[in-house]
């Protein structure tokens, strides 16, 4: 589907029909599904050039894509670039750090947010700092943030936030915890919590 999406990219632009936001946002995660460097930057390159740069969506996409695609400096600075960091792109480059196993870093950047800037998190947010803390085996850590995503910011969790954590969990053999989660659970959890 990917290599589909890209090559109606290119019949567009060959017919001179230029690209909205929407159409971009798209490209670019086809893009960060192929994971192919050189076209993330060529994208990148348009993007700049396109004016659509200042769209948080986008950028957020650019950082995404060239995360997923192993240039984590470049998604680095695609972040440190971007002038008007919004939730979206803060929570992308949390992702991106994840990706990478660089947990600390996502959570440092986090830390950085919350004190540096007057973006609050959100859902999105909190589910890029548990996938990286999960994936680093931060397990103390991502308990943390659940709890503070409950008790300071009273963001509800979803099936996908008890999914992180019940993996979390069952990685320091607390599986009657896990158990006991999911139980409580129940009515609002999805598959994604029994892994």
């Amino acid at each position: 589907m990917a290599n589909k999406s890209m090559q109606i990219f290119c019949d567009m632009m060959a017919s001179d029909i230029q690209p909205d936001a929407t159409v971009m946002v798209k490209i670019l995660g086809a893009c960060s599904e192929l994971g192919v460097l050189q076209l993330t930057s060529c994208l990148h390159s348009y993007v700049i050039r396109g004016g659509f740069i200042s769209n948080s969506f986008i950028g957020a996409s650019v950082i995404d894509c060239y995360a997923k695609c192993g240039s984590l400096d470049e998604a680095i600075k695609v972040f440190e670039r971007s002038t008007d960091k919004d939730v979206v792109i803060w929570s992308s480059m949390f992702a991106g750090y994840g990706i990478h196993g660089q947990a600390r870093e996502s959570i440092k950047l986090f830390h950085r947010m919350v004190t540096d800037s007057t973006v609050c998190p959100n859902k999105v947010t909190f589910l890029s700092i548990l996938a990286a803390c999960s994936h680093a085996g931060f397990v103390e850590e991502g308990i943390e943030f659940f709890n503070i995503m409950l008790n300071e910011y009273q963001l509800m969790p979803e099936s996908k936030h008890y999914a992180i954590i019940v993996d979390l969990l069952a990685r320091i053999g607390e599986l009657d915890k896990a158990m006991c989660l999911i139980n409580q659970m129940q009515s609002r959890v999805g598959v994604h919590v029994w892994g």
